[in-house]
């Protein structure tokens, strides 16, 4: 199977491959860094039974990213073959000093970039995948009919369905307590999946969104998201809130959001995430 990934995207460059080596890809895609005498590229491919949607809904987002005014590696072909599917990316050259003062501005600009992008409805035009679950998307008029209808319910029920869960009372315990928490804002493009993987800052110190899952959502969301695992630097948030503050609170508001993200994890990977599920259910109860 790789070596007949590998044949086609040498008969697409029309170039002999110097070298290919397994690179980091996330948990969800495999990924290769791509050799030849002129150029370096980034391959990512998935081989899941899921493989096409998977990669098409993925360059659907990077293309709607992009459209908006983000910074994204620059596409040079979508590979579909029967057994998977992939990309090919331009090579960015990671910088080893991600928290750069420079990088990090510019960070702040991306995320302001793509906070900025608005609409009238909460949602998205088409279904996507977040990891390896498919995501509905439809639209609505009410951010809490979106939020808990396309995104909590679907992942409740599977947490029931896998086993995780037993205890309806404390998810509607939460489930009421939020509309009251939660503060209006307009419909936001959001990345969907914005984990301190899912961005890169260059050598050049240029930020790049990679691997989204895009819908037009509220922006704690992300901010929530870019939180969950930690390492988020003082100076982002900092420069982020002087040039588009947050509303007051949002710091509390976050593990309303990091439910859905760790409800994911949860139905990916395993029990693992079950208790911190349980502890922010148990805070609302």
């Amino acid at each position: 199977m790789l070596e007949e990934l590998i044949a086609e995207i040498s008969a697409f460059l029309n170039e002999e491959l110097v070298s290919y080596n397994t690179v980091s890809g996330g948990d969800i895609n495999l990924a290769l860094k791509i050799k030849t005498d002129n150029k370096n590229y980034f391959c990512k491919y998935n081989i899941s039974v899921h493989h096409n949607g998977i990669i098409s809904c993925e360059l659907a987002g990077l293309k709607t990213l992009s459209d908006n005014g983000v910074r994204t590696p620059k596409l040079i072909t979508h590979i579909r073959m029967a057994a998977l599917s992939g990309i090919l990316l331009e090579w960015i050259p990671r910088n080893t000093v991600s928290s750069t003062s420079s990088g990090l501005l510019n960070l702040c600009e991306q995320l302001i970039t793509l906070h900025s992008s608005t609409t009238k409805q909460y949602g998205a035009a088409q279904n996507n995948f977040i990891g390896t679950l498919h995501q509905h998307n439809d639209w609505y008029d009410s951010f809490f009919d979106y939020y808990i209808e396309s995104r909590l319910m679907p992942q409740f029920t599977l947490a029931y369905d896998n086993g995780y869960l037993r205890d309806s009372s404390a998810i509607e315990h939460f489930l009421q307590r939020i509309t009251n928490i939660i503060p209006s804002e307009k419909p936001t493009l959001i990345h969907g999946d914005l984990w301190s993987g899912n961005y890169m800052i260059s050598d050049y110190d240029n930020a790049y969104l990679i691997d989204p899952s895009v819908s037009y959502g509220h922006r704690e969301m992300d901010i929530a998201m870019l939180h969950l695992f930690g390492g988020v630097p003082g100076m982002l948030m900092q420069l982020y809130n002087e040039a588009h503050p947050l509303i007051k609170g949002w710091e509390d508001r976050m593990d309303i959001f990091q439910l859905y993200y760790l409800l994911v994890h949860l139905n990916i990977f395993g029990r693992s995430y079950l208790a911190q599920v349980e502890s922010i259910l148990s805070r609302y109860a």
